[in-house]
């Protein structure tokens, strides 16, 4: 309690010093009384119960002092100069702040702590009575900083706006201090409605999108910049604003950006190919907002529906008769358009870092879900019926196999194998695809033997870890098979090294170099040559003897496509080659057989009909050889006709001579010429893949039917079926009357489950 006053104290002079000092104050002006001597005047005056005078001497100052200062005010109606007065006048609220509650902290010691008299609270009473009250001049104000900020934005200049924070810091203070929201609010509510103006009509639907991008990052960036640095000290006061901004530019065009309307594709798909602009739209603005319903249910569906539309783009160019290097350029362009989606895709929606910090939510995992819809998306396109995918893409893997991957840009090269696993993970027939790879690849086995093992190898392990681990696990034993041969073909050579052979007169030079595949490994339809050519009896013979000596138990049989003969064919100088010249011919058995009657009676004019009956041979196939051979001008008619293969095949007679080109000339320094094969068995190896395949499903669908059983013992027959289809996805495609077709055939075997009442199973123990 303050002791009572004294008879002989007098308050006069120590509140006329205290007056004389706030004075000093409040006009900015030095005082030449000291610190700790007008404590010593509060402190008598406190302690003499005169709190009451103090504080009237305080409000009457604040009251003539703010009443200056509001005619001040209302005496400016332009903008700048009012802005810059008020901004003056908040600075000095501000250092009163600051100063008067240190002279009166002696006062405001004897007061309780909310006491409504403390110095701070009469110094915000007394402001807003005298100048935040005074609805015109503060309605003014408020639109004078409004038209800062809007020439601010315009001109995008934060300098301009220097006087803005010392008003917004008053403004705080009063939100701050619970004298008074309403004036920071008035201030906000004024803001965003001029915001939404400014950004409302941003977006031109007329506009190129990705250019609307950089023109609104640009705006919402200097937007932020002039937010922090020039107006709010608060973050929540900045993304509040900017809220409004994003939503009047972005957030309600969300429909317009994602739906196609009056654009070839949505504004959203076009612009992946500017990924680090569409990241910053969906980070900066939809995830920082919280928006990730519309990235999830607008933005990727539509994204997903026009990636599977651009890889369905590509139907009409092809085709039941493409030609090889047709399918391998169409295969190869949907590849990059894809990739050309994807890279930008997952920056932009599956970057898991950004994705999550951004999220309002720790269990919402985008990345995964985001990732799931493309693949999907992908899925769907690539696996249309008219591409024919599981042969095409195998041929397109092969062909580049084969060809060293020369046609491949570098970046395509060091990537092909992974490429090539992500696309097989996109097939869906993945078991055709395994039975079809395996043809394949013991094709270029056959053909190229271990040149390429490294490559095999790669690619193999590879697409083994898209969750197929059986993948071509047989590739041992067929490169096993090759390293026998090797072997097999070093130990004969070494035999007949020291052995005499029979050749016929010419045919001394003949090499032979035997591939040995036991049937099993051997995935391919199978023709057996059985009429051997007589140049090659005698070494064919021989190795049948070498061979069964050591393996008395195998028969061998020679394969008539598979198997190729390389022969010389050397030509005098002639009207278009100054000098003699030498050509290695690649031929099937057949051909050569052609080539070397051919060559045996080069004096002679040979019918067809003569090599029909030197062949022993159908004749279709025979006259097939021969029309080979003339579209390839190796040979020729007595009297030439330009026609194309098949049509000298269609104008072939018993009758018609057939002999060497003398004149054969082939531009180039290359001189190897390969013959195509005239046996055709792709039909029958197609035969082949497709029972391997239909065999290797049904007996996958099986075992997973009857291992569930086992595991469940009772098990609802629909129930039954959904899990199955849902565990052969990862192999193929299986719909409900494949499952219950399988059903069939366990139920006629008898011994896996038994049917109960209400469509239930039980399995069989």
């Amino acid at each position: 309690m303050p002791r009572k006053t004294s008879n002989t104290y007098s308050s006069h002079k120590d509140l006329e010093e205290i007056s004389k000092s706030i004075t000093s104050i409040l006009t900015h002006k030095h005082s030449s009384l000291s610190l700790s001597y007008l404590y010593n005047c509060m402190n008598n005056l406190v302690n003499n119960s005169c709190t009451n005078k103090l504080r009237d001497t305080l409000q009457n100052h604040l009251d003539k002092q703010f009443s200056k200062q509001y005619n001040s005010l209302s005496k400016t109606a332009l903008v700048n100069p009012l802005v810059i007065k008020f901004s003056k006048h908040c600075s000095y609220f501000a250092s009163f702040l600051k100063i008067l509650p240190k002279l009166y902290s002696r006062y405001d010691e004897s007061l309780a702590e909310n006491s409504e008299y403390r110095t701070e609270k009469i110094l915000f009473t007394k402001f807003k009575e005298k100048v935040l009250n005074q609805t015109k001049v503060v309605d003014l104000i408020i639109k004078s900083m409004i038209d800062v900020i809007e020439d601010a934005r315009t001109n995008r200049i934060v300098s301009g706006t220097a006087n803005l924070r010392q008003i917004i810091e008053l403004f705080y203070e009063y939100k701050n201090s619970n004298c008074d929201r309403s004036i920071f609010e008035n201030f906000m509510a004024s803001l965003k409605e001029s915001t939404k103006k400014k950004y409302e009509n941003e977006y031109n639907s007329s506009e190129n999108f990705v250019e609307f991008l950089k023109r609104i990052k640009e705006l919402l960036d200097f937007e932020e910049n002039l937010l922090l640095k020039a107006i709010f000290k608060d973050e929540e006061d900045v993304n509040e604003i900017l809220m409004i901004a994003h939503e009047s530019a972005i957030f309600k065009n969300t429909e317009t950006f994602a739906n196609q309307k009056d654009f070839q594709v949505p504004p959203i798909y076009s612009a992946l190919q500017d990924k680090n602009l569409l990241r910053w739209l969906i980070r900066d603005s939809y995830l920082r907002f919280h928006q990730k319903n519309h990235i999830m249910c607008e933005f990727i569906p539509k994204i997903c529906e026009f990636m599977t539309k651009d890889i369905k783009s590509f139907e009409p160019k092809f085709s039941d008769h493409m030609k090889l290097n047709d399918k391998i350029t169409q295969i190869h362009e949907i590849i990059k358009k894809v990739l050309s989606q994807t890279e930008p895709f997952e920056f932009v929606f599956c970057s898991q870092e950004h994705m999550r910090k951004k999220s309002d939510d720790p269990n919402f995992d985008m990345e995964k879900e985001a990732r799931e819809k493309f693949e999907k998306a992908i899925t769907a396109g690539w696996n249309i019926p008219a591409f024919n995918i599981v042969e095409n893409f195998v041929q397109y893997i092969d062909f580049h196999i084969k060809n060293e991957k020369k046609r491949l840009s570098k970046t395509e090269n060091e990537n092909f194998e992974r490429t090539c696993a992500r696309f097989f993970r996109y097939t869906e027939d993945k078991v055709g695809f395994c039975t079809t790879y395996e043809q394949a690849l013991l094709q270029r086995l056959i053909k190229f033997l271990t040149k390429f093992d490294a490559e095999e190898r790669m690619m193999i392990e590879t697409i083994s870890k898209e969750k197929q681990p059986e993948f071509m696990k047989g590739y041992k034993d067929l490169k096993a098979c090759i390293d026998n041969s090797a072997q097999i073909d070093d130990d004969f050579k070494k035999q007949i090294m020291n052995t005499k052979i029979e050749w016929p007169d010419g045919m001394r030079e003949v090499q032979f170099s035997p591939i040995v595949f036991n049937k099993n490994h051997y995935k391919l339809y199978i023709i057996e040559q059985t009429k051997i050519p007589e140049f090659l009896s005698p070494v064919h013979d021989r190795f049948i003897q070498f061979y069964q000596e050591k393996n008395k138990s195998m028969t061998l049989m020679l394969l008539a496509d598979t198997s190729t003969v390389q022969s010389k064919w050397r030509i005098p100088k002639n009207s278009k080659s100054n000098k003699p010249e030498t050509y290695v011919l690649t031929t099937d058995i057949l051909t050569s057989k052609i080539l070397s009657y051919l060559h045996k009676n080069q004096t002679e004019k040979v019918s067809v009909q003569d090599i029909i009956m030197y062949t022993q041979e159908e004749k279709p196939l025979v006259k097939k050889c021969i029309a080979k051979l003339l579209g390839l001008q190796i040979c020729v008619r007595e009297k030439t006709v330009k026609t194309t293969e098949k049509q000298q095949q269609q104008q072939l007679s018993d009758t018609d001579l057939i002999m060497m080109n003398k004149e054969f000339h082939m531009n180039g320094d290359i001189k190897r010429i390969v013959i195509p094969t005239c046996i055709s068995v792709q039909k029958q190896n197609k035969q082949i893949v497709t029972a391997e395949t239909e065999s290797e499903k049904v007996n996958t669908t099986k075992a997973f039917i009857v291992r569930t059983l086992k595991q469940m013992n009772t098990i609802d027959t629909d129930d039954l079926i959904n899990l199955t289809i849902d565990y052969l996805r990862r192999f193929f495609v299986a719909d409900k009357e494949f499952i219950k077709k399988i059903l069939g055939e366990l139920d006629n075997d008898g011994t896996y489950f038994k049917k109960l009442d209400k469509g239930m199973l039980e399995y069989i123990r």
